[in-house]
């Protein structure tokens, strides 16, 4: 059995998950679990997996056990077959969480040492000339984060008992044992040649004198120069990973044997600083590599040459059998978003209207409101001149409605209608998008950013066209009828998607021309209508409406159908299709291009009964190749499958099939260096569902098995649509790279997309973008810090286990601060520095330096970090220039100035509140005049010298 504890520590059992009808679980009881049984109900646990014979003491699988269970005699072990082997907890199963081990995983980095063995054994197969020593140090110089080597500095065996450790270089001791008068031998090129030794008999190790064996000078091939005498061996190393420096004194025997010391020239790797100096990671490997010439070229050589096919043996390496989408091959999608973020493509036109009782209302004319790119979020007024309809009838121009015409013409209209709109896009402000978010929140935020708000008040019309005509009585004179002319004017506003063009084919819910219509009736649907005002040419309204409109070429991707008779849903499945297929016009709703790459043998083409998906080309893509390498044999598949298609057309070819052999000719063209190769990954639900249904045998498919199967298949369709669910691949590795993790190189052909990595995508894909963020901080080099806080350079660091030594390091210097005997000092980070942490420091920190100011040398010629941090400063630092070069003040004299003019602005009751705004420094007013003097300097045109060269200073701040 398999249990757990409860918060007493009591021994509970597991209940078994068991998702089986009432129907399965009766097939299981009367057919002995043939049919419907599995490792389903009671309790977690795992019972003999065959039965013996009371009788005769035989082995014998048990009934309804199926294939694969019992005694293996290839493997020589007992097995469970998956059907009794996999079992599942039920649902809202509880475990105390101190009786959960956390499964150990390692680190994914390798050593150093590991990488000197890489090393070592590439550079030897590649016939380089060279010592294990010589490939250890390449090894460091290529894969240490601080580039520092290893190895013996100075060794010198000295006639003395004791050496003082305090010495920071050979030549210090040389003249300290000279003044001295004692007699030493500068043994250095005999302790490398012994370093030289030990790394031969412990591979990747590069301590020297490891182990508890005892040495002699006979051994090391040097004459004993003070023979019956003791002798100190003084050694001067270099650590690798940080570079430190270390001496040593090994006390020599008067017979010259000592005693094994082991010095460690490599850091621990037991210790925080060890763990990162001492190792890569993967990516921090491959990028080492491909940066060394000598390793790369090396691997590239050794690749070749362990090709698996020969022409003898007739052996080739099988190709990747993939199936590639190429999302939006035209590049249509860029384009369009482009055009809905500069106008929202939607047209709204004002028709207005004579209301009649008995017959059918006349067209007083239409005006069209201004492009909504032209509004603004706060709402304007505009005079719109009311025409009439144009003569062509053009549906793009003017609302199909034969009204507004007689006999054959179109009704003259006259006068103007006053409005007021404004527009607001987004009509609301969205949240950035983070990496757990769900699929409907996805989904919303994508309707939201294509969504804007629209505000129009009808306020009034003017000079409308006389339409109607009352009898009020006889004119006797005339014998004339008198007639009250005036109309019953009242608005319509209709909107027009500018998207959808004449020979476009039918959008729900879109008319031709691209106007709404009602998906019920089949009439164009009008966004607003005012009430009617009765025998005037005048009219006013003054109402408004607030409307919410997508995106032209959103909602013509993303529009659904109304209900209807045909969309009656009596099980629930049409209606939650409709929505999943929403949800994929809204994330995705590209066209996408299909190619498919065939794992055929060369000169061995696979029969493949499908003739019109066979592929055209003769690209066949191998393990080794490079996601890069990928791209172009892509682009070249796609000119062969545009050629091969083109020739078999003619004048009967459908549409579809010339539209096919575009996209084919667009794709070769446009796939660069912008287009990720992305790799589909399942969601933790789409796995669990297909282990589940992995879990029925054929005989055992029921109704459950039925419903898990098309959940499955919603599911698996939409999350291969939400771009959320495509990983992006690095271009610089190959496909063996990724193949335990994605299954490269399967039977089954394994699904890739290919996509223009836009900044509209970034927004849609948070794979993609923490992809991007990963590749730009690759790119990033610390060389270049230079901000108001920090930036890089160089100072002096201090060797503490090597008498004192100096040498200047890259740093992180940190915005200088005055000590009280007013000098200036900087805070200073060490890069690739493990330095100890010191007292009072927060843990988990790293200790920083205090050093002074003629110890730091700073990379930018007019470093930030002495820019004025307060803002106040701003506006008085901007005068210092005009002061020096007008008024001719000097630095102090313009400090003093600014400060005065800024005491004044900030007194308070006369008295300067120096709380408020600290004063303007020397140091602030030079750095500010060395920045605008490099300005001025930039813009200037650059002038010929005396001798033919260009004319520059250069100036370094502090």
């Amino acid at each position: 059995t398999v249990p757990t504890y409860d918060e007493q520590g009591t021994k509970q059992q597991i209940k078994r998950w068991d998702p089986r009808t009432m129907l399965s679980r009766g097939a299981s009881a009367v057919t002995a679990d043939y049919v419907g049984g599995g490792a389903f109900g009671e309790y977690m646990g795992f019972t003999e997996t065959m039965r013996r014979d009371p009788i005769k003491g035989d082995l014998h699988k048990r009934a309804g056990s199926g294939p694969g269970i019992g005694w293996n005699t290839q493997d020589k072990m007992w097995t469970w077959n998956t059907k009794w082997g996999d079992q599942y907890s039920a649902e809202q199963t509880t475990i105390r969480k101190e009786s959960v081990k956390a499964k150990s995983e390692k680190p994914n980095t390798i050593s150093l040492r590991a990488c000197r063995l890489i090393t070592r054994i590439l550079l030897t197969r590649s016939l380089q000339s060279i010592t294990n020593r010589q490939a250890m140090i390449i090894a460091d110089d290529a894969f240490n984060r601080s580039g520092s080597v290893p190895g013996i500095l100075d060794a010198i065996l000295v006639q003395a008992e004791f050496v003082n450790a305090t010495y920071q270089s050979s030549s210090q001791l040389k003249k300290a044992l000279e003044s001295s008068r004692r007699q030493f031998l500068d043994i250095t090129h005999q302790v490398v040649l012994m370093h030289e030794l030990t790394m031969d008999k412990y591979p990747g190790d590069i301590s020297l004198f490891p182990g508890d064996e005892t040495y002699n000078l006979s051994n090391m091939e040097i004459t004993d120069p003070f023979p019956n005498s003791r002798k100190v061996l003084w050694i001067r190393y270099l650590r690798a990973g940080d570079g430190e420096r270390f001496n040593a004194a090994i006390q020599v025997n008067p017979d010259g044997s000592f005693q094994a010391q082991n010095l460690r020239l490599d850091m621990k790797m037991d210790t925080a600083a060890g763990k990162v100096q001492m190792s890569v990671t993967r990516d921090e490997f491959v990028t080492c590599v491909m940066c060394s010439p000598l390793l790369s070229e090396c691997l590239r050589r050794l690749t070749l040459a362990d090709c698996p096919w020969t022409r003898q043996q007739k052996t080739y390496p099988k190709p990747l059998n993939l199936d590639i989408i190429i999302a939006d091959p035209a590049q249509e999608a860029e384009e369009e978003e482009f055009m809905d973020a500069m106008n929202a493509r939607q047209g709204v036109v004002f028709e207005i209207w004579d209301y009649d009782l008995a017959k059918k209302d006349d067209f007083l004319g239409e005006c069209w409101l201004p492009p909504l790119s032209m509004l603004t979020a706060e709402p304007r007024q505009f005079v719109l001149p009311v025409t009439k309809a144009p003569e062509d009838r053009d549906p793009t121009q003017s609302r199909p409605d034969d009204n507004k015409f007689k006999d054959g013409k179109a009704i003259e209209c006259t006068g103007n209608l006053f409005v007021e709109a404004s527009w607001r896009f987004p009509h609301q402000d969205v949240d950035e998008l983070v990496a757990d978010a769900s699929l409907e929140g996805r989904f919303k935020k994508e309707e939201a950013m294509h969504t804007g708000e629209l505000y129009i008040k009808v306020i009034k019309a003017t000079e409308l066209r006389l339409a109607d005509k009352k009898l009020l009585g006889m004119n006797i004179l005339s014998s004339n009828i008198v007639g009250n002319l005036g109309s019953d004017p009242y608005v319509w506003v209709y909107v027009r998607n500018e998207a959808v063009g004449k020979e476009d084919k039918p959008v729900p819910g879109i008319g031709v021309g691209g106007w709404k219509k009602n998906s019920g009736t089949a009439l164009h649907e009008p966004i607003m209508k005012t009430t009617w005002k009765k025998s005037t040419v005048n009219p006013v309204w003054e109402e408004e409406k607030r409307i919410l409109l997508q995106t032209g070429a959103f909602e013509k991707r993303t529009k659904r159908k109304g209900f209807g008779l045909g969309n009656l849903d009596i099980t629930g499945r049409s209606g939650q299709r409709r929505e999943d297929q929403h949800a994929i016009d809204v994330l995705h709703g590209r066209d996408d291009l299909r190619i498919q790459f065939r794992s055929e043998e060369p000169n061995k083409p696979e029969q493949n009964k499908d003739e019109a998906n066979r592929p055209r080309h003769n690209q066949l893509v191998y393990m080794s190749d490079t996601v890069h390498q990928f791209k172009a044999k892509l682009r070249n598949a796609c000119r062969e499958e545009a050629e091969a298609r083109r020739t078999t057309l003619n004048e009967k070819s459908a549409e579809e099939e010339r539209k096919l052999v575009s996209q084919f000719d667009e794709a070769s063209r446009g796939i660069s260096y912008r287009h990720a190769v992305m790799v589909f990954i399942p969601s933790q639900r789409l796995r669990e569902l297909s282990q589940q249904m992995h879990q029925y045998t054929q005989s055992e498919k029921s109704t459950a098995f039925s419903s898990k199967e098309y959940e499955y298949q919603r599911l698996y369709r939409l999350e291969e649509q939400d771009p959320s669910s495509w990983q992006p691949l690095d271009t610089i590795r190959t496909f063996e790279h990724y193949k335990a993790m994605y299954g490269f190189g399967l039977e089954l052909p394994q699904r890739l997309r290919i996509v223009e990595g836009t900044e509209e995508y970034e927004t849609k894909n948070t794979r993609y973008r923490q992809f991007q963020e990963e590749q730009k901080s690759w790119s990033q080099h610390v060389d270049s810090l230079n901000t108001e806080a920090e930036c890089f350079g160089w100072a002096k660091y201090t060797h503490r286990n090597d008498g004192g030594s100096v040498e200047w390091r890259q740093a992180i210097v940190n915005r200088p601060e005055m000590a009280i005997d007013g000098k200036r000092t900087y805070k200073t980070w060490f890069i690739n520095t493990a330095n100890s942490v010191r007292a009072g420091a927060v843990p988990g920190q790293t200790a920083k330096e205090d050093l002074d100011f003629e110890d730091v040398l700073l990379a930018p010629p007019n470093a930030r970090i002495f820019a004025s941090g307060h803002a106040e400063h701003q506006e008085f630092l901007d005068k210092a220039k005009m002061l020096r070069d007008t008024e001719g003040f000097k630095e102090a004299e313009i400090a003093a100035r600014l400060n005065a003019e800024m005491k004044q602005r900030y007194g308070r009751g006369g008295a300067y509140d120096v709380s408020a705004v600290d004063a303007i420094t020397v140091a602030d007013v030079q750095h500010v005049l060395r920045r605008d003097d490099m300005i001025s300097a930039q813009a200037m045109p650059k002038r010929a010298g005396a001798f033919g060269g260009s004319q520059f200073t250069s100036s370094h701040g502090r």
